[in-house]
């Protein structure tokens, strides 16, 4: 099986929706003053650009703030 189309699909129209999904939703949130919500939906965002990009740069961030702690992954 090809997924190479698949993978390019991840990397050229993923993030794009999913700006503009969070666009929407910071919008939403900030009209309401939901700002937990508004924080939640940016972490949210960046976990999830951070896997579809393969960059890993966030989760690595959080590795390396949990291994502070004594916390191995």
């Amino acid at each position: 099986m090809d997924f190479g189309n698949f993978q390019d699909f991840l990397h050229s129209k993923v993030p794009i929706l999913l700006t503009a999904v969070l666009v929407w939703r910071g919008w939403k949130c900030w009209k309401d003053s939901k700002w937990f919500e508004l924080i939640g939906s940016v972490a949210f965002y960046l976990v999830l650009m951070d896997i579809t990009t393969e960059k890993y740069l966030i989760l690595a961030l959080v590795r390396w703030f949990l291994k502070l702690f004594g916390v191995q992954i």
